[in-house]
C-alpha cells in the first residue's frame, strides 16, 4: 500500500499516525492500522497512534489497543516507550 510505500521510503525508524482528529473508522481503517503494524513489527519500526475516545474505544473493541501504543499528543508518541 502507499503508506507502507511511504514508511519505507523514510529515514526515521518510527511511525506516528495522527488519527486525533478522528470521529469515524471503519474496517477499512482498522485495517490499515494493522497493516502498519505488521510492517512496522518486521522491519524494527517504532509505531504508535496518537489517539482520541473515539479511536479509543475502536481500538478497543478491536482488542488492537493491546497491540498498539496508543498516545494523546506529539511529544508522548516521539518518546521512548516506557520511559
Amino acid at each position: 500500500t502507499k503508506i507502507v510505500q511511504e514508511i519505507n521510503a523514510a529515514p526515521q525508524r518510527k511511525v506516528v499516525m495522527d488519527l486525533a482528529g478522528v470521529r469515524f473508522m471503519d474496517s477499512m481503517g482498522v485495517g490499515i492500522l494493522v497493516t502498519v503494524l505488521k510492517h512496522a513489527r518486521s522491519n524494527g519500526i517504532e509505531y504508535s497512534v496518537m489517539s482520541n475516545d473515539v479511536v479509543d474505544q475502536i481500538l478497543g473493541v478491536t482488542c488492537l489497543n493491546k497491540v498498539i501504543r496508543l498516545t494523546r499528543n506529539l511529544e508522548e508518541a516521539l518518546a521512548t516507550p516506557g520511559s
